[in-house]
Order: structure tokens, then sequence, then C-alpha cells
């Protein structure tokens, strides 16, 4: 990576006006974001070092804050002299004026560098000005140039030449095969910091047009990044006379030393979202018949709204799963996808937006269709009441992937290796996964095996210890469902798997403490009567005044249900239709969904034949009933 020659100052602009383009992205195309392995620096909260006796800085541009961890124990003299530069305020007003970058926008695994800190523009003067610089520092080379770390540039052939100029990796630079890897060139090129937060404003920045402003191929200027400020008739028209202003360019418009408890959170960063979200009472999220992603929610006291995160945010192309969860506890809304093989998550941010991030490293692209996102409150002497947020789903090997959120960190887990670390099999999960969550601390994935058979992956805890699997069938008696699996759990700890068995009668096989190893089976249509359920379509919820409800589609696309309350005899059948007065009828591809929101309040969604989709809704809190509202119709957004 070779740092241009500096002469502190120029007196001509030193751009070249009508030079020619060198790339022009895209902003709606698919982002590519992958941290590796999502170890401590991925934080979803305000960032936080690694070390916390590091330093850490935070650039502020014009698309959002930029965090960088500093390594001083690894690099003293490199970290020294980045900070007199900090210090000294050289790098305000300043600009990227390098990004090396290939043809996919956003983050992609063709992409380079992204690399400042040598130039700014004085707008006043319409000038380039030389960062500058003080005497060269003595190479520090130990630290691998694996994405996400921040460098210093160089001359070529003099490994002690770096002054001001650094540069982000935007991916693994360190190919021990490859003589021209930044490890392996000119000395190695020392890694004195890491990016800890505002991973999306790189994405970001990595999605703005790229021109040569410079004319010549020795011009530093020949890759410059520009945003949608930089005036267009610059790049056409040689003889340009108008401004550019400072936000033309990708600024850095302050660096400054910041500790992390006081890092400003008022932007749009990924990592700024996590810590003040905005309280959300349900939400539900879709993938349309054109593969769109839209998530529909409500705020406390609002209305539906929703948003087409496919047209709005980077990622979201692709999908062929989508779920959504609210945090029981603090209101944050996330949505999860699965695109491409690739695991994304969506989270609302304070100011109405969403921002997103791809979960998924070494597992890129073998992810199938499956997904399912649940949590687990606890409380403890040092963190009070906390959530932990689990999503499932599975690869192209059939085994179980588990990504687990707790205090601001994301974990991967593949459970299929773990169990055969165990000497267990992982075993055969086929359709769609289902989980429950019980009071004593068990945590179960489910699903049905080609044979029918309710196969489970669970354990005891956090979700860090070890994990067993049972076939449930076995050892219930369950019969063979088709089309997929429902559970649920009660507050007395009662565990119930349903779905619909040959023949269309929905069967549940349930469980409660007092019953010891003993399961019991009870077949709803022969007991209870009521409409056959459609395989693939039910689900189920429970009230917080222990209403048990078993929903789904009868053949004809209406919306039924069984439902029970403590001091009921027997199970009753239910028809939202007729109780809403609303002749909906949904798509029996799809699964009717049922939800309470953190208000008490009861969503069951649908997603109609031409893809609209529609909630049934009662408010325990009013006297309005049952009422029906289509969503895409009352927020404007249309599939």
């Amino acid at each position: 990576m070779h740092r241009s020659s500096n002469t502190r100052k120029t007196n001509a602009a030193g751009l070249v006006s009508g030079s020619s383009r060198a790339r022009n992205l895209a902003a709606s195309q698919q982002t590519r974001v992958n941290v590796d392995q999502l170890e401590h620096r991925m934080l979803l909260s305000i960032p936080q070092p690694d070390n916390p006796n590091n330093t850490v800085v935070e650039l502020d541009t014009n698309f959002g804050e930029i965090y960088f961890e500093l390594f001083e124990q690894q690099a003293p003299g490199t970290v020294a002299n980045f900070l007199n530069y900090v210090n000294d305020g050289d790098y305000d007003g300043t600009f990227f004026h390098r990004a090396v970058l290939d043809s996919t926008p956003g983050i992609s695994e063709g992409d380079f560098v992204l690399q400042g800190g040598g130039f700014g523009w004085n707008e006043q003067t319409q000038a380039v000005f030389d960062v500058p610089t003080d005497p060269p520092i003595v190479n520090e080379f130990g630290i691998s140039n694996t994405q996400w770390t921040v460098s210093m540039a160089k001359l070529g052939g003099d490994p002690d030449s770096a002054t001001s100029q650094f540069f982000i990796s935007l991916q693994d630079n360190n190919d021990p095969d490859n003589p021209n890897s930044l490890d392996n060139q000119n000395g190695g090129f020392t890694v004195f910091a890491q990016v800890i937060g505002g991973f999306d404003v790189v994405d970001q920045i990595a999605r703005q047009q790229v021109f040569n402003l410079g004319g010549s191929s020795q011009s530093p200027f020949t890759q410059v990044p520009v945003s949608d400020d930089f005036p267009e008739d610059f790049i056409t028209d040689p003889n340009f006379t108008g401004d550019i202003p400072l936000d033309g360019f990708i600024a850095i418009n302050t660096a400054r030393v910041v500790e992390p408890t006081t890092i400003d959170t008022s932007g749009d960063s990924f990592d700024d979202v996590i810590a003040t979200p905005p309280a959300t009472q349900g939400g539900y999220a879709e993938v349309t018949p054109s593969g769109d992603v839209i998530a529909y929610y409500r705020q406390p006291g609002g209305d539906w709204q929703a948003t087409n995160l496919t047209e709005t945010v980077f990622g979201a192309n692709n999908a062929t799963a989508a779920t959504a969860i609210v945090d029981e506890l603090t209101g944050e809304f996330r949505v999860f996808t699965i695109e491409g093989g690739d695991l994304r998550t969506y989270v609302l941010n304070q100011n109405g937006s969403f921002v997103s991030l791809e979960l998924s490293s070494d597992t890129s692209g073998q992810l199938g269709s499956s997904l399912v996102a649940f949590q687990q409150q606890t409380t403890s002497a040092t963190l009070g009441d906390t959530t932990t947020l689990f999503v499932a789903a599975t690869d192209a090997n059939g085994d179980l992937e588990l990504y687990r959120l707790f205090n601001g960190t994301w974990n991967r887990t593949n459970l299929g290796q773990e169990l055969r670390d165990n000497g267990l099999v992982m075993p055969e999960i086929v359709g769609d996964l289902t989980s429950y969550v019980t009071f004593w601390g068990q945590l179960t994935i489910a699903g049905l095996d080609s044979n029918g058979a309710v196969q489970t992956v669970w354990t005891i805890g956090d979700g860090t210890g070890t994990w067993n699997t049972t076939n449930l069938s076995a050892i219930t008696g369950a019969p063979a469902y088709q089309g997929g699996l429902t559970t649920f759990v009660t507050s007395w700890g009662a565990i119930n798997l349903v779905g619909v068995v040959d023949g269309g009668n929905t069967v549940a096989t349930w469980w409660v403490p007092s019953f010891g190893g003993d399961w019991q089976t009870v077949d709803y249509n022969s007991a209870f009567g009521g409409p056959q359920l459609q395989p693939g379509t039910v689900s189920a919820y429970v009230t917080p005044w222990n209403q048990l409800t078993i929903l789904g589609l009868d053949e004809n696309g209406n919306a039924r249900a069984f439902w029970w309350v403590p001091g009921f005899s027997e199970w009753l059948t239910f028809s939202f239709n007729d109780a809403a007065n609303a002749p909906l009828t949904f798509s029996t591809s799809s699964t009717l969904t049922g939800d309470i929101d953190r208000s008490g309040v009861i969503n069951v969604f649908g997603e109609e034949n031409d893809g609209d989709v529609s909630a049934f809704e009662f408010n325990p809190n009013n006297d309005a009933g049952w009422i029906s509202t289509n969503l895409n119709t009352a927020t404007g957004v249309p599939v």
C-alpha cells in the first residue's frame, strides 16, 4: 500500500476536471459485510474495545461515525504517531482519497482498501491541501492485515516511511502464498488498529461512485470516492468553474479520542442503533411473491408501519425466509432473513429507519430456507433483567447453525458439529424449524424428519453448555406429522407439540411435569369437532391470561382455531373471519402466525394470495372485539 508523497501545501486544486470515471455503483445492490467469526469487535451496542485499556478514536464522516480501537501494546510507536495527528487536528477536514473496489456495490470479496489521512479540501480556496507530516516512523509489522484492520500506508520499497496516511482493509489482505499480500511485501504493513464500530458506514462509502480525478496515473487522485454532493459537471466539463463542497468527498470532519461510554449514538451506523432502540409493541416480516422483504411493526399507541427492506436498506436481496421478533424487555424490533444462503439481521433504528448486518461468516451461502428466532429472559445480580436472543437455521450439510446474542455480542455454534464431538448424531430435520423455552431453562429447537417424526436438539441453561438430541416421537408415541410442527409452553410448564397428521386432523402431543416420563396425545378434530387445518399453516400462542390457541387455515384459506382457557372442560373452535366479519382468504402455502404483543394485544397475521398481509387483532383493553386490517393498505407499502 503506497503512501502518496506530500509537499505540505498546494496552491492549485490538485484535481483534474473532466477526468474519466473509474466506477459507478448503484446503491440498491446487496451488501457483503462479513465480520470474521462474529468476534468481540462486532459488538452490537456502543462500540467497546476488545482491550478496555486501548484507546478508541472516532472518525466523524459525512456518512456517519467510524470507530477505531488502537493496538497500543502491539504497535506503540505507530499508535503514538497516529494519536499525534488526531490530537493536533491534522485529520479534521480531510477526505478518503483512495477506494480500491470491485464492481459489486458495498463491501464484497474483490474489494481492497479505503485510504485516507493524506489530503484535505479547503472550501474557501477550492484547493487540496496536504496533511502536514511528522517524521517517518519505524515499521512495526506484527498483526496480520485481515478484514477491518487499520494499517499505515508507506512509500514503495521503504518499510520505515509511514507518516500520516492510513487505510482500512476491506477484505483479508494476508494471503501467505501471495508475495504481494500486505503481510509479505515491503516489510509487511503495520496494523495498528481495528474497526469496532461503523461497519455499515464503511459499507455505504463502498457504494459511492469512484472517479479518476487526477488524470495522470502517478496522481494520488485516480480512485477517489465521492458522495452525491459532488458536482457532476466537474466530471463531464473540462472547463468546470463551480465550487466543490467538502461533503462532495468522503469527508473526515473530525477525528478525536473518545471514551466508549461517551460515544455519540445519534447517527445511523449499525453500532449506534442497538443502544437505544425504539420500543415496539409487535411485528411481522414476510418475503413477498416478488422476493422483497417487508417488515410490519407498531409502536406503543401508534398505527401500523411498514418498511420494504429490499428497497430501503442495504441487503434484502434473494431472500428465501424472514422472521421477526420483539425483545420482550426492551421492545427492540429485529427482522432476520436468509438471503442467498446468508443470515442477515435488520434492526429498527431510533430514527425510524432500519440498518442491517450479515451474521454468517464461514457459513456464507450455505444456509437453507428454514429459520427460527426465539428469546430467553434471565435475571442476574450484575446485569439485572436481560434478554438472550437466539436464531437457528439449517445449513447445506443438514447441521443446525445457532447464533446467540447476549450482552451485545454475537456468537455462532454449529450444533451438528458439537453433537458429533460429544458422540451424538445430528438428526435429520426437513422443513420449518420451531422452538420453545421452559421456565426451568430448557432451550429446544425442533422440527420434523422425512418420516414426520419430531426431532429435537436441546440444552439446559443459557445456550453455552452441552447440547443434546432426542427423537421425541420415539419416546412420546407422537404420530407422524405432515408439513410442519408448532410448539408452545404454558406458564405451568406444559410442553405442547402440535401438527397435522395423515387424514387432516390436528393432533397435539403434550406433557406436564406431573406426568413424569409419560406424554399424552389428543386429536382435536376427533375430540372436539371443528375444521381440518391445512398442513404447514398451523401455529399457536399463549395469552397473559393463559388462553391457549392453536390456529391455522382451512381448505378454503379461512383462519380457524382451537382454543381453551383454564376452567374449560374442553377445547372450543373459532373462526377469525366470522368474528371480525372479514371475508379474507389466505394462501394455504403460508403459515397463519399468532403473536401477543408487549401490551397484551393478540395479532394474527396471514398472507393473502396476492401477497398482501392482513392481521386480525383483539385488544383486551377495549370493547372493539376482533377487527381485521390489511397492513399494506393501512401503511401504504405495497407488496
